[in-house]
C-alpha cells in the first residue's frame, strides 16, 4: 500500500488536507476532493476508504458502496478494516440490500466477535429481515457485554438466558 499523504488532488490537496476539511466540517467540498483522488488513485485502498467514508456520512450510501468495496479489495489497516465491514454493511442495510448487508456484517463478526458496532449493525439487519428474535437476543448479549450499568449488571446471568429463550414461559 502506498503512502497516502504524497497524492495531490486536482485542487492540490493531500489526503491529510482533505481529513481536515472534514474536521472543520466541510464534508461536501471533501466529498469533492476524495471523489477526485479516488479517481486518480483507484488502487489506493486508503484514499477509496475515505471516499466512500464521506459519501456515507453525506446519506449517500449508494454511492458509497464502490468505494468500500474497493477499499476491502485493495486492503487496509485493520483499524480501517473494520470500520469498512461497518460502513459497507451499513450502506447495504439502508439502501435496502439486506443480503448483502447481513453477508458483509457476519463477515466482520468472524473476524471480529466481540466488535460491538458490528453487532449492533447486525441486530438491525436481522431485523429488517424479519427476524426480531434473533435480533433481540443479539441486542441482550450487546447490552450485557458493554453495560457499565451495576443495575443492569445485577441481571445479567437472567438476561442472558432469556437472550436464548425468549419465547420460554413458566407455568
Amino acid at each position: 500500500m502506498r503512502y497516502v499523504g504524497r497524492f495531490v488532488s486536482f485542487a492540490g490537496m493531500t489526503l491529510d488536507d482533505i481529513r481536515q476539511m472534514r474536521q472543520r466540517g466541510e464534508h461536501d467540498a471533501a466529498r469533492v476532493e476524495l471523489a477526485a483522488l479516488a479517481r486518480t488513485h483507484p488502487d489506493d485502498a486508503l484514499i477509496q476508504f475515505e471516499t466512500a467514508s464521506v459519501h456515507d456520512f453525506l446519506g449517500r450510501e449508494r454511492e458509497a458502496v464502490p468505494y468500500y468495496l474497493a477499499a476491502l479489495r485493495l486492503g487496509l489497516p485493520e483499524r480501517e478494516y473494520r470500520a469498512a465491514h461497518v460502513g459497507l454493511g451499513s450502506s447495504y442495510r439502508t439502501v435496502g440490500d439486506y443480503a448483502a448487508a447481513r453477508r458483509i456484517l457476519e463477515e466482520g463478526l468472524a473476524r471480529y466477535p466481540q466488535a460491538a458496532e458490528v453487532r449492533a449493525f447486525l441486530a438491525m439487519t436481522l431485523y429488517n429481515q424479519g427476524d426480531a428474535q434473533a435480533a433481540v437476543a443479539m441486542l441482550l448479549e450487546l447490552a450485557c457485554d458493554v453495560s457499565a450499568d451495576p443495575t443492569l449488571n445485577d441481571y445479567e446471568r437472567a438476561i442472558r438466558f432469556y437472550a436464548k429463550n425468549l419465547d420460554l414461559c413458566w407455568d
